[in-house]
């Protein structure tokens, strides 16, 4: 089962299996990953697995200057097994 691990300077801070088809990434309190950083929308992203790969599908596309640019993007990363 692949994982999601974040780190921070360095060191491991959470380490999240992906067994389901769908995990949504953000700061909101229906998150399956929250993330708490007033930088990250409350729902940022998702995560979807077919159980062969996995895809990042980004929810909002915003400008530095917080101007909306998009609905959606979508890039298939990599499973290692």
């Amino acid at each position: 089962m692949p994982e999601l691990v974040f780190f921070r300077r360095g060191e491991e801070v959470l380490r999240f299996g992906l067994d389901r088809s769908r995990t949504v990434l953000g700061r909101g309190d229906k998150s399956d990953v929250m993330i708490p950083d007033p930088t990250v929308s409350r729902r940022q992203a998702v995560l979807l697995y077919d159980g062969q790969s996995t895809t990042l599908e980004r929810t909002k596309r915003w400008s530095r200057g917080g101007d909306h640019r998009g609905d959606r993007e979508s890039h298939r990363c990599a499973t290692g097994r």
